[in-house]
Order: structure tokens, then sequence, then C-alpha cells
């Protein structure tokens, strides 16, 4: 028996179909589906961009104007991310709360989002702003499409908001995958944990535009600013968290989650984030507790712990005491590789981590420590060839080739 759809269900389910919007299982299904109902040449140069910019050959914004050269092939692009905007606009059709009376959607893109918005909250003036003019002229002609006339456009780039619109102006601002790319959170300076990540300073150019966001921004406690953000590592989603708390905005920690997608089968996921306000200690432990949500981070002999929960675990362990440590500096200047031994009572650690986010822990029981040597000397010879090494048996020690 076919399950009865809830309102805001058939909402969501109403508005993909209408655009076209369908989660491919694969990227042949994807680019065949391309491939029916676009010129051959329109597709061929697509691939070809697409290839020379996995090469660092041409840059995002070559993509983006080429797949927004018209609305019809825009919105066929957009199928890869079918399933995130059919699970993003689910989680917002699903919010309870008063709604918004004023929207604005940065980096608006095609405006799917935002017309989405429109869409959801009909009395309410939905806004989209790009910096991009084939994204607002794809964005205008889909609202008419759809003939939403509680929704505009706007050409405006984003570090220049607060120019173009007043003080405590929207009840709600929403970015998706937008702001991480004009704010460049890919490029992580390079940290060796997470709390060393919060203790940078980051009062750069790049708080301009949250501090922007900030500004126009009513000043009421139901007013929101929600981003979900392609962050790849833990030590991102402090950066990100910690940027939101410079730039004056308190969090709701508590709805804070991450939703689960695919991009033609590839599985991925992007964390929610209703603004932020705690200092450095609290922060770090709000980013633990959050990156712990879905997961039940143990102990015993024979685990392997990889990205956050490596360094969770590590960095939560009371009364562990470092053995033995080895920093490797890579001659290629790619980055430095720390291999560090730590015993507690009841375990022995064998860390492996670097200052570019990469993470593993291996757990053993004190029976183990031929195992533990063993690999450690396998480590030692596996990294020796690609750069210099120092070895160091106290933290201190090791502070000191950090600072040297």
């Amino acid at each position: 028996m076919a399950i009865k759809k809830t309102a805001e269900e058939q909402l969501v389910i109403n508005y993909m179909n209408k655009l076209g919007l369908k989660a491919f299982k694969n990227n042949r299904q994807f680019w065949d589906h391309l491939k029916r109902k676009h010129a051959k040449e329109v597709v061929q140069q697509l691939e070809q961009t697409l290839k020379d910019q996995a090469e660092g050959k041409v840059s995002d914004e070559a993509v983006f104007e080429l797949k927004n050269s018209s609305l019809s092939l825009s919105l066929d692009m957009s199928n890869i991310s079918a399933d995130l905007y059919k699970k993003y606009f689910d989680w917002f059709a699903n919010r309870k709360g008063p709604a918004p009376k004023k929207i604005l959607n940065v980096g608006c893109d095609n405006g799917i989002v935002t017309s989405f918005l429109a869409v959801l909250y009909p009395e309410a003036e939905v806004v989209g702003v790009d910096g991009r003019s084939t994204a607002i002229e794809c964005a205008n002609e889909l609202s008419s499409q759809l003939a939403l006339s509680n929704v505009s456009f706007k050409q405006i780039q984003l570090n220049e908001l607060s120019n173009h619109f007043d003080e405590n102006s929207f009840d709600l601002i929403v970015s998706l995958d937008s702001l991480q790319e004009v704010m460049n959170l890919k490029e992580l300076p390079r940290y060796w944990s997470t709390g060393e990540m919060l203790e940078m300073d980051f009062t750069n150019e790049r708080n301009a535009t949250l501090m922007s966001l900030s500004s126009i921004l009513k000043k009421n406690s139901s007013s929101e600013l929600i981003t979900c953000e392609k962050l790849a590592f833990m030590g991102a989603v402090a950066l990100w968290t910690k940027m939101l708390t410079l730039s004056g905005f308190q969090m709701k920690w508590d709805e804070a989650e991450y939703i689960h997608f695919h991009e033609v089968g590839e599985q991925q996921k992007m964390p929610i984030f209703i603004a932020s306000s705690q200092n450095n200690l609290e922060l770090l432990q709000k980013v633990y507790e959050f990156e712990s949500k879905e997961k039940v981070l143990t102990c015993f002999d024979g685990k392997v712990l990889k990205e956050a929960e490596a360094e969770i675990v590590l960095q939560q362990t009371p009364n562990k005491e470092l053995q033995k440590g080895i920093q490797i500096n890579f001659s290629n200047d790619s980055g430095i590789m720390r291999i560090e031994c730590w015993q507690t009572a009841d375990f022995i650690f064998l860390y492996q981590y670097s200052n570019i986010g990469y993470r593993e822990l291996k757990v053993f029981d004190h029976s183990s420590i031929n195992k533990v040597v063993d690999e450690l000397e396998q480590l030692i010879e596996k990294w020796s060839p690609y750069g210099e090494m120092n070895t160091y048996d106290r933290v201190d020690e090791r502070d000191q080739l950090n600072n040297a």
C-alpha cells in the first residue's frame, strides 16, 4: 500500500517535478539524459570544460558561465545536485516556527533555491543575489516560468551586500553551497589540531562578507542565517563556525545537523548551521559534539578511527602520555606529517596526522606492544624517503619543532 505523503513532502515533490529535477544514480544516466536533451556540440563542450576544470586549466567561473548559457541547460546540469536539493527542501519544509516575511538567498545561481523559498513562503518577499549576470538571467527566466510574483533577483557581489540593502532588512538569510566558495574555505591554513585552528587569527578580508550579512539581518531572536556549505574536514567546520562567531552571529547548536545525499551515486554530506557565538574552548567542544552526533566513539584493541573521530578520541582521552613522536617535513613542501605513540592505563594509541587535515588513530591493548613497535618501524621506513625526520618524546619538544 502506498504511503500517503504529507503536505510538505508533496510540495517539494511537485516543485522538483515542475523543474524536471531528477537524482540520477550514476554518471552514465546523467550524461545520457544531457545527450538526449541538448546538441552534441554543447555536451562535448561541457565534458571538455569539466575535464579542464578538474585539471586546473580553467576556473570554476568558466563552468558556471557555460552551464548557465540557457535555463534548460542550467536545470539539466543541476540534476547533479538533485538529491541535495530534495533533502534540503524537505528539511526547510518541515521546519517549525513563524514564517519569515523577507528572505535573502545569497549566491542564488539559477534561482532554484530562491524560487523554492518563494513557493514555500508565498506571503514573503524573497530576493536572490549573485555576482554572475548569466545566473541572474536564468533565475529571472525560471521565476517567470513558475509565475512567481513574490521573488526578485539582483546582480550583486556578496561582499557588497551592505551597500545595496539597509540594516535590519531580512528575517532570513540563506546560503546553499555559496559562501564557502566566495570566502575560499577550501584553502585552509595548515594546522595540527582543531584547537590550534581555533587559536589562529581570522580577522581578515574574508570576514567582510559575513559582517555585511550580519548588518542586514534583523536584530531579533527569530531572525536567522542558515548556511549549508561543503566543509570537507572538521577543521573547516571549526573555521566556519568561528568566522560566524567573529561576525556577531549566535548559533542554535541543537538544530545543527548533517544532510546526507548523493551526487550521481557518490555519497556526500553537508552541515546545516544556524549561526554561532562561543569562545574558542566552548566552540571546540561544540564542534566535537557535532561531529560525534552520528557516531559511537569507543576504544578497543584493533579499532581504527579516521578523520574527525581520530582527533576527538585522542584529545578527549584523559591521563595519556606521549611515548615517542616523529615529524616528517616533506621535501616538496606539501605539508608535515607526525606519527605519535601515546599510552594510557588501558591502551596504546598510534596516531598519524598532518597539518593539512589527515588523521588516523589505531588502538592497541598493552599486550600488543610488539605489534605497535613493528608498525611504527614500518611507518618510519615508508615515510623517511620523502623528507627530513625529527624525533621527540615530549610535547614541548614537539612544539619547539613546530616553532622552528
